[in-house]
């Protein structure tokens, strides 16, 4: 296994990778570690808040605000290194029409929720690294 990558034990894609990170820390300029550290802290904060928006949207048939959703939680993810992650939020993005919302929709959602999970837990032992 590659050290810049964390995976999902039952799946080849990276949970976390970490090379994101190393770039952001190299790119942070002045208390690096800080910056990072406060950068999980909010992905941490806000990504319970867009996996609650993608329930909601899925319960409701709302196909705009589960895309909405759906692309801001990827972009969160993208920037921590959460490419697993980004990778349901893609999918989920993807869905087109509003009759497929429940039955695509939900077995993504659950997936996704233990993805974040894993992302998390692999988040806060990066954070711990990081922490100053």
């Amino acid at each position: 296994m590659n050290n810049d990558t964390v995976n999902d034990e039952n799946d080849s894609s990276p949970v976390l990778d970490r090379s994101f990170l190393q770039e952001i820390f190299a790119l942070a300029g002045a208390e690096p570690e800080a910056f990072l550290v406060e950068m999980i802290d909010c992905y941490l904060e806000a990504t319970p808040n867009l996996i609650e928006a993608i329930q909601n949207a899925i319960a409701d048939s709302d196909l705009n605000a589960l895309q909405r959703a759906a692309h801001t939680l990827k972009s969160n993810s993208v920037s921590v290194g959460a490419c697993g992650l980004a990778n349901y939020c893609q999918q989920l993005e993807a869905i087109d029409k509003s009759d497929s919302i429940k039955s695509q929709a939900k077995v993504l959602l659950q997936e996704m929720e233990i993805q974040y999970l894993e992302t998390k837990e692999a988040l806060l032992i990066e954070r711990q690294r990081y922490q100053p």
